[in-house]
């Protein structure tokens, strides 16, 4: 008997320490196995980013108010100011806060590696600001100097009617500050917090140890760099890829026959970030490469938008307060996409697209010299004039999903084959 006892102790010890290792290993697995979640219009976050991506409602909001008739402002601004859909979160924070962020300056030009992207902007617009709201003006950060709050000065100079946007209201002008509310808000505040958190995704990943396999921190690289690049991400998107930076880029498409290449550019290029900032797969250099080359690609819907609206605004004269009220839309997109260029530009090149299109000139509007000014231009940026497209007054045909269809390949072929020939100098 007291010999199956102690068979029957030995066996039972043996299963526990079986059982004991079982469930460390199974523990190891779970802290080592990449933690997924919801897709994200064709990206695959490894943080948890549903509240980021819930931005684009704020944006919804702000929109919604600004379509009223007649145009709510005060609804806008609040909901600027204060959002409410994205916790912590708000577009105006977007711009204020960005100058704080301790890894806003890392991300750099892709053609000039000693250019910060978001340092750029901010000594861009300190040095040329707009005539605003005095209550809001260029403030720097304490990791940016300047006026990276740039886009808050120019949102709210047209939500509170001062400056270069002050115009009778309410009435048919409502319409300018509207769009540059609209635009602002998106392709000046999100686009450039976007960059900022692509920044501190790079500041994160140079801490990165390669032999611990850790953060300086003891943290994961998918809690840091990967986290940043998913906010990243969500920001560009939004949760119904709507109203966002990436929306834009998907809209220009078909206007400029490139249909959904920079759109499947930019998701590619992201998902390359988000690799290569993987524990298993990290490498410091292909990271930083990756989110260098994101910023281009996001600078083609705003050169698109510039073209597009200079385009149609061609032969008028830039003047809000005389314009055809049936003009004012067309004439305060061309004013706000340009603006979005002219931190990436020459100086000189910068000044001849912004006096067109600036408000207090009464400038005509020449669409083929800001297009010529805009390639001149293209290496900086590093873009090409293929990459661009050819703005067509009638939208191109693209497949459903965004690809190009065989006739829309073909112009936009046909068209790059001509940018080469005559040395980008076309119509």
């Amino acid at each position: 008997m007291r010999r199956a006892e102690e068979s029957s102790q030995r066996i039972f010890h043996h299963m526990r320490t079986v059982t004991f290792i079982l469930s460390a290993a199974v523990l190891v697995a779970a802290a080592s196995a990449q933690t997924t979640y919801s897709e994200l219009h064709g990206y695959t976050p490894t943080s948890d980013v549903s509240s980021q991506a819930k931005i684009d409602f704020d944006q919804q909001m702000v929109m919604d108010a600004v379509a009223e008739d007649p145009v709510n402002f005060a609804l806008a601004k609040d909901k600027y100011m204060n959002g409410g859909n994205s916790a912590g979160r708000t577009l105006q924070k977007f711009s204020t806060t960005i100058g704080d962020e301790g890894g806003a300056t890392m991300l750099k030009m892709a053609s000039d590696s000693a250019i910060s992207v978001v340092q750029a902007y901010a000594s861009y617009w300190s040095s040329n600001p707009i005539s605003g709201d005095s209550s809001v003006t260029c403030k720097s950060g304490s990791a940016v100097t300047g006026c990276p709050n740039y886009a808050d000065t120019i949102v709210m100079a047209a939500l509170n009617n001062k400056g270069d946007y002050m115009l009778d209201t309410p009435g048919d002008r409502d319409v300018v500050r509207a769009q540059i509310v609209k635009k602002g808000t998106a392709y000046h505040a999100v686009w450039l917090y976007v960059v900022g958190r692509l920044s501190e995704a790079v500041t994160q990943a140079a801490k990165f140890d390669t032999t611990t396999k850790k953060m300086m921190d003891g943290k994961t690289a998918e809690e840091t760099v990967g986290m940043a690049v998913d906010e990243a991400w969500a920001y560009h998107t939004g949760s119904q890829n709507a109203n966002l930076p990436m929306k834009l880029a998907k809209s220009r498409g078909v206007n400029f026959g490139t249909c959904s290449a920079i759109p499947d550019a930019l998701l590619a290029a992201f998902k390359d970030a988000q690799k290569y900032a993987a524990t298993e797969t990290f490498d410091l250099a292909m990271f930083t490469k990756a989110a260098t080359d994101i910023v281009p690609l996001m600078t083609i819907p705003i050169v698109q938008g510039c073209l597009r609206y200079a385009y149609r605004a061609d032969g008028k004269v830039m003047d809000f307060a005389a314009a055809d009220a049936a003009d004012l839309a067309i004439l305060a997109e061309a004013h706000i996409f340009c603006a979005g260029l002219y931190p990436q530009m020459a100086a000189a090149d910068a000044k001849v697209v912004r006096d067109m299109v600036d408000p207090t000139k009464k400038m005509t509007i020449v669409a083929r010299t800001i297009k010529d000014t805009l390639e001149r231009n293209y290496g900086v940026m590093s873009i090409s004039p293929g990459q661009v497209g050819e703005w067509n007054a009638v939208d191109y045909e693209c497949a459903t999903g965004g690809a190009s269809t065989a006739g829309s390949s073909l112009l936009l072929a046909a068209a790059s084959v001509l940018v080469a020939f005559v040395g980008g100098r076309h119509w």
